[in-house]
């Protein structure tokens, strides 16, 4: 552990990872808030009505079983007992590597917004003044 400087590797990466998290929270509307100590985070998903994802403890809808289907074909592996998402990478992890992983939750959670989008999407009645000729 003092070898490979793990506790010198999560202070100077709190940062990196901090950086990340925000950066999810302002792209994806399903991300109500982020948080972080050291390199454990963890994000509070929602669905587009501002409810959560689904209440701890409760069956998985399909909405969160996409999105952990997505996040394995990305090849993430997480603590993830919705409606929170853990992030906890190894405390031995490379800046690049650190990126590389957030970029795929990114992916992982457009899945999410894109089915959220579906969802909960209001159709237009055909009679609206905005389709008259």
């Amino acid at each position: 552990m003092l070898k490979e400087d793990v506790l010198g590797n999560v202070q100077r990466l709190e940062p990196v990872m901090l950086e990340e998290l925000q950066h999810l929270v302002l792209k994806h509307d399903c991300v109500r808030q982020a948080r972080a100590v050291g390199l454990f985070g963890c994000l509070d998903l929602q669905n587009p009505s501002g409810s959560l994802v689904q209440k701890l403890g409760a069956p998985s809808p399909p909405d969160v079983q996409l999105l952990r289907k997505a996040m394995r074909d990305q090849g993430l592996f997480s603590l993830f007992r919705p409606p929170l998402l853990h992030c906890s990478p190894p405390l031995v992890i490379k800046e690049e590597e650190l990126r590389d992983g957030f970029n795929k939750l990114s992916k992982a959670l457009d899945v999410l917004d894109d089915e959220h989008k579906r969802i909960y999407s209001v159709q237009t009645p055909i009679d609206s003044p905005t389709l008259r000729a």
